[in-house]
């Protein structure tokens, strides 16, 4: 009976050995090589002709993101950014450098007007709030 536990206890270790050593000198993968870029970088398509057989203007291609509203009636102002650019605090009635004018803001974002086409632009989610606190329901 002794011989044969010691004969699986010698069996068991020369597995975990062999399990072991297995993993341990496994042979490492090599470093993968460099990317090569030989060609142009791609340039996206311009949409531009085809976006306007669904708008007269160049509304379409405003690209207006909401960065922040203060939402007063008639004192109201919004942070915005237009095709990417720099953050511009606009306030409600003025024009954007862009030309695009801010007629209405409101809780939920801005209706923008250009050359007489309308445009809304939806205000960013707030983040939640943190434990403990309860934000005010108007």
């Amino acid at each position: 009976m002794i011989k044969a536990a010691r004969i699986v206890a010698i069996l068991l270790a020369a597995a975990a050995l062999g399990v072991w050593g297995a993993i341990l000198l496994a042979p490492h993968p090599d470093d993968l090589p460099p990317v090569l870029n030989t060609g142009p970088a791609v340039r996206a398509p311009d949409v531009t002709p085809v976006a306007l057989w669904f708008g007269r203007d160049q509304v379409l291609g405003t690209d207006v993101v909401v960065q922040g509203l203060i939402s007063d009636g008639s004192h109201s102002a919004a942070v915005v950014t237009i095709n990417g650019g720099q953050p511009t605090a606009v306030s409600a009635g003025a024009q954007t450098p862009s030309g695009l004018v801010i007629r209405r803001v409101d809780a939920q974002g801005l209706t923008l007007d250009a050359g007489g086409a309308s445009m809304r632009a939806a205000a960013p989610s707030a983040p939640p709030a943190p434990a403990g606190i309860n934000p005010v329901k108007q």
